[in-house]
């Protein structure tokens, strides 16, 4: 099956063209945030990849008043381990629900982690929690419904037991860097945009614009925000500090790409159906940021050359523009472009994070627009703590929630916290080797009268 936008709505469709009616249903009720959609769509897959080797048909089944059997259970639970590509390889779905195959699902050759295997078995039941509730008005019979409800709901409840999940999370888990590499980053895209584009030959043309990205994603906006900003969204205080609002401008950007299309940048939560966490909010960004964005959106700078050459003005009020003028209207493109700027500085050696022990070095692993939010939370907390003290971490944690846009108890705040602390304590314990590995050296260092 694939998912497939049609408008504001989710449709599954079967390998041979047929809609999945119950699948599609299930997953507009849920949500229309794209990337949840897609998450649902794999989950469904691979339930219906499973019907079709058990040859399960829900709607007899819940005639008879069952659902599955004991080992047809297990075999989902080992399935759940799988990637996707392994169901279209009829051999490798046999070996893993084979019931004389002694060795563990989660330690066979690709299994995904516990925690995707737990994720994909919670939305299988979420599912035929939700395929019940479709068949309860046509059962006539109370005691048939009664019935059938318990046979789903101790399903449900074992395939939301059977695996445990992840262990607990590791403040190495959160992909930030520690504050002196941070600053550094920012130093150096200040002062050096050309650094940001990695080539042998500028592009003089997205020199500025990159740099007023990257700046705005060091303040902790996250790519769809830094997409999304609007020219009105930017205005200087009374006290000269200039404030940023962040909102989700969704009409100038349906203007701007009329298609509906998972690929358009919008605000995180925006298209959430059930709860919208999106949260709209004003920061005051550092006076390099402000800096930053003035050289680009300023009179003859970079933007106003971008409208120049196209002969009339398509920017839709945006801030950053292509080289046409228009808005950038995907985003993979804004993602990219961090992804070179972040290459970038890793190749300069001031892009670093620090990685568990045993695993593989921070340098060597993907970095990201979200390596930038990260590294701000993690120098947010370090700095407001430093300042308020650790009586203060409440205050801190409310802080942070409405910089960074989380809802009120979030507990990213604390994630955030825990990774700084142990970013600071590996700083302590590096500045304290550094002066006893000099106190060392010196004293094995040869006097005049010694020999060599």
């Amino acid at each position: 099956m694939k998912l497939v936008k049609a408008g504001a709505r989710f449709v599954l469709v079967e390998a041979d063209g047929r809609i999945n009616a119950p699948g599609s249903l299930y997953i507009n009720d849920q949500t229309i945030n794209p990337n949840t959609a897609a998450n649902l769509a794999m989950s469904l897959r691979l339930f219906h990849s499973f019907c079709l080797l058990f040859e399960i048909r829900l709607l007899d089944r819940a005639l008879e008043g069952v659902l599955m059997t004991e080992r047809e259970i297990n075999s989902l639970i080992s399935l759940s381990f799988r990637p996707l590509a392994d169901l279209d390889n009829p051999a490798a779905v046999k070996r893993c629900i084979d019931p004389r195959n002694a060795e563990m699902d989660e330690d066979r050759a690709g299994a995904v982690t516990g925690n995707t295997a737990a994720v994909r078995l919670d939305d299988i039941a979420g599912f035929l929690d939700f395929y019940l509730k479709l068949l309860a008005p046509h059962i006539r019979s109370p005691f048939e419904q009664d019935r059938l409800a318990a046979v789903y709901r101790q399903v449900c409840d074992r395939l939301k037991r059977s695996v445990g999940g992840a262990v607990a999370s590791s403040p190495y888990d959160v992909r930030s860097m520690d504050s002196e590499a941070f600053l550094a980053c920012i130093k150096e895209a200040y002062l050096r945009p050309e650094s940001l584009q990695g080539k042998a030959r500028v592009n003089r043309a997205y020199l500025l614009r990159d740099r007023a990205m990257f700046m705005l994603g060091c303040e902790g906006l996250r790519p769809g925000e830094i997409a999304n900003l609007r020219v009105n969204d930017i205005e200087v205080g009374s006290d000269g500090v200039m404030n940023v609002s962040v909102v989700s401008n969704r009409g100038h950007r349906q203007k701007v790409s009329p298609v509906a299309s998972t690929s358009v940048p919008s605000q995180k939560g925006i298209n959430s159906r059930k709860v919208s966490y999106c949260t709209e909010r004003m920061i005051k960004v550092w006076p390099f940021t402000a800096d930053a964005l003035y050289e680009y959106i300023k009179d003859g700078g970079p933007r106003r050359q971008a409208i120049a050459s196209n002969g009339r003005d398509v920017s839709e009020g945006f801030v950053f523009l292509k080289s046409n003028g228009e808005p950038l209207k995907s985003r993979q493109a804004i993602g990219e472009r961090f992804d070179v700027m972040c290459e970038s500085l890793r190749k300069l050696g001031l892009m670093r994070v620090e990685t568990a022990p045993g695993e593989p070095a921070g340098e060597k692993r993907g970095m990201s627009a979200y390596t930038l939010r990260h590294s701000a939370a993690s120098h947010m907390y370090e700095t407001e703590i430093r300042q308020r003290g650790l009586d203060a971490k409440r205050v801190v944690h409310d802080l942070m929630n409405a910089r960074f846009g989380w809802s009120d108890g979030s507990a990213m705040a604390s994630r955030y916290g825990r990774r700084a602390i142990l970013d600071a304590a590996t700083t302590s314990v590096n500045a304290l080797y550094e002066e006893a590995r000099a106190e060392v050296d010196k004293l094995l260092r040869p006097t005049k009268g010694d020999k060599k």
